[in-house]
């Protein structure tokens, strides 16, 4: 059987190809380009919600309840005003709850202090802005 690698006619189908499929890649955009706004206010908003996380990581690493509920409230009231929807933290406490019921784990008077908690958190911080 012939050696194909000593070919020239191979090695420059191989070039050819090498080739081809570089010019493709390089003036076709890809898919994903087009899907992306860069607009300015997208960036200050990914910028803020990045500040925010971190700071929430930081206060739970230093086990700080207080500064991390208020640091969530921020996050959601930021993430609300982004998006024009509401979040209703309450209804997904009452997620959380049928789950607890239905797991058998359920601390009913340590749960709704931390409900009440929260609504008074969140009434704090809409009565600031």
């Amino acid at each position: 059987m012939v050696c194909l690698y000593h070919f020239n006619g191979f090695k420059r189908l191989v070039l050819f190809n090498i080739f081809c499929a570089f010019s493709l890649v390089v003036l076709t955009p890809q898919p994903a380009y087009g899907l992306i706004n860069f607009d300015s206010n997208d960036i200050v908003f990914g910028l803020r919600i990045q500040k925010l996380v971190n700071r929430v990581w930081k206060y739970y690493e230093k086990s700080d309840g207080d500064s991390l509920l208020d640091t969530i409230i921020d996050l959601k009231e930021e993430i609300e005003f982004y998006t024009g929807k509401q979040i209703n933290i309450s209804k997904e406490i009452d997620k959380i709850e049928t789950d607890l019921k239905r797991n058998r784990i359920f601390p009913q008077e340590t749960f709704q202090k931390f409900k009440n908690l929260i609504k008074k958190r969140e009434n704090k911080t809409l009565q600031r802005n």
